[in-house]
C-alpha cells in the first residue's frame, strides 16, 4: 500500500510539473509587453538556492541548500543528483550551501568555486572553496580553502560570487547580524570584510584568494585590501552586465525591503547609517568616519508595501526577446514579483515596470550560455523567462 502510495504521488508530482509546463503564468508590463515564465524542470528539487550553465556540458548545475548538486537537462527537463556538500555545512538562517562559479577559462583552467558555511570549533563561517571540476565530477579531495570570514549570526549572510571579465571573482558578504541584533553593524567599517563586496585574485595562489590588481584599498591605510565597496546590510545577489562589465547589486533594509545599486569602487552604500536613501543614524562614531568616503545610493528602492527582500538578476543581453535588450531583471522573493527596469546614462532606472506576479517564491536568477535569462524558485522550480506582447499595460511600481 505504501509503494502504491509513493508511486502515485510521483506521478502527479510529473504530471503537475508537466501541466506547468504547459501552462505558462503571464503578467502584465508597463511598457506594452507580457512576461511568461515556463517551467523547465519535471523533478522538483528541495529548497533550490541557484544554478550556473555549464560551459562545455551545455546543461545545468542546479543545488540546495542543504548541500545537494543535480544535473539539469536543458534538453529534456530530467535531473540527478551529481554531488554533496554537507561536511561542516551549517544550514541555520540563509546559511547553507549559497553560491557557485565557474572559472570563466574553464576547463583549460578547470575549477569550479564554492560559498558555504559551516559550523566549527563553535564558530559559524562563510568559506570560499576551489575545487577541481572534471566534467560533472567535483573532486572533492582536490578542496582548497581560499578565504574564511567569521559570521556574528545566522542571517544577512551575503556569499554570491561570480566572475567579472578580468577572471577577477567577486564575493558579496552581510553584516551576518540577526534581525532583533542593535549593536552597531560592520557594514560601516572599511576595514571588515563584513557588509562589503570583495573583489579577489583565485589565481595566482593554488590555496588562497587575495585582494585583486588595482582594488580601491590596496596601497591605503584605510580599508581591508579585499574590499571593493561597502555598506551593505544583506547584499544577497549581484551580477555583472556581460556587455558593459558593470556591476549591479542588491540589499535590503530594515524599513526598505529592497534596493537595487550600481556598484562604484571605494563607495560606502550607507548601511547601517542609512536606509536605503533615508537617515538611520546620524551621529554615531562609525557613520562620521565612514562620511569620508564616497557615498553610493541606490538607484531604486521600495518599501515592504511591494516585498520583503530584493533578489538581484541580470542585465538581459539575450536575441530572443528584442524588446528586453538593455533592461535589468529583479525580483521579490516575499511577494513572487518580477519587475524590469531601463538603466539610464546617470545609474538610475528609467520607467521599471511589472513584468510578472506570482505564486513564486524567487531566489536566484541564472542565464544560460546564449545569455537567456531563468528563474530559481525556493520551493524547487526552475522556470524560463520569455516575452510577449500585451494589450493592456500596468502602472511601474510605487513606493
Amino acid at each position: 500500500m505504501n509503494t502504491l502510495k509513493l508511486k502515485r504521488k510521483k506521478i502527479i508530482k510529473i504530471f503537475s510539473a508537466i501541466i506547468l509546463s504547459l501552462f505558462s503564468f503571464q503578467a502584465l508590463a508597463g511598457n506594452g509587453l507580457c512576461a511568461e515564465i515556463e517551467q523547465i524542470n519535471l523533478q522538483y528539487f528541495d529548497e533550490s538556492t541557484g544554478m550556473i550553465w555549464h560551459p562545455t556540458k551545455k546543461h545545468w548545475l542546479v543545488w540546495e541548500k542543504k548541500g545537494n548538486i543535480h544535473l539539469l537537462n536543458s534538453k529534456s527537463g530530467n535531473s540527478s543528483q551529481v554531488g554533496e556538500l554537507k561536511t561542516k555545512l551549517d544550514t541555520r538562517g540563509d546559511g547553507g550551501l549559497i553560491a557557485m562559479a565557474i572559472h570563466p577559462k574553464y576547463p583549460a583552467t578547470p575549477y569550479i568555486y564554492i560559498t558555504r558555511t559551516v559550523f566549527a570549533e563553535n564558530n559559524r563561517s562563510l568559506v570560499l572553496e576551489k575545487y577541481v571540476l572534471d566534467g560533472y565530477d567535483i573532486k572533492y579531495q582536490s578542496k582548497r580553502e581560499l578565504l574564511k570570514v567569521s559570521m556574528l549570526g545566522t542571517q544577512n549572510t551575503g556569499g554570491h560570487i561570480a566572475f567579472d571579465s578580468f577572471n577577477n571573482l567577486f564575493l558579496s558578504l552581510g553584516d551576518s547580524r540577526d534581525q532583533e541584533d542593535n549593536t552597531p553593524a560592520s557594514s560601516v567599517n572599511s576595514q571588515t570584510m563584513l557588509g562589503s563586496l570583495l573583489r579577489l585574485d583565485v589565481s595566482t595562489y593554488d590555496d588562497k584568494a587575495v585582494a585583486a590588481v588595482n582594488n580601491p584599498f590596496t596601497e591605503l591605510l584605510d580599508g581591508a585590501k579585499e574590499v571593493y565597496a561597502f555598506g551593505f546590510k544583506n547584499p544577497a545577489r549581484f551580477s555583472i552586465d556581460s556587455l558593459t562589465n558593470e556591476l549591479w547589486l542588491s540589499d535590503s533594509g530594515r524599513q526598505i525591503a529592497g534596493e537595487i545599486n550600481f556598484i562604484l569602487p571605494k563607495h560606502f552604500y550607507g548601511w547601517n547609517c542609512l536606509d536605503g536613501r533615508a537617515l538611520r543614524i546620524s551621529k554615531d562614531n562609525e557613520c562620521v568616519a565612514a562620511s569620508i568616503f564616497q557615498k553610493g545610493e541606490p538607484v531604486f528602492e521600495y518599501s515592504h508595501k511591494h516585498g520583503v527582500q530584493s533578489i538581484g538578476g541580470y542585465v538581459y543581453r539575450g536575441k530572443k526577446n528584442n524588446a528586453w535588450y538593455g533592461r535589468y531583471f529583479f525580483a521579490d522573493y516575499g511577494s513572487g514579483k518580477i519587475w524590469s527596469a531601463i538603466p539610464s546614462k546617470n545609474n538610475r532606472f528609467n520607467r521599471v515596470t511589472l513584468a510578472y506576479s506570482g505564486h513564486i517564491i524567487p531566489i536566484s536568477f541564472a542565464v544560460d550560455g546564449n545569455k537567456e535569462l531563468y528563474l530559481i524558485d525556493y520551493q524547487g522550480k526552475i522556470f524560463s523567462l520569455q516575452s510577449r506582447s500585451c494589450k493592456t499595460p500596468q502602472n511601474p511600481l510605487r513606493r
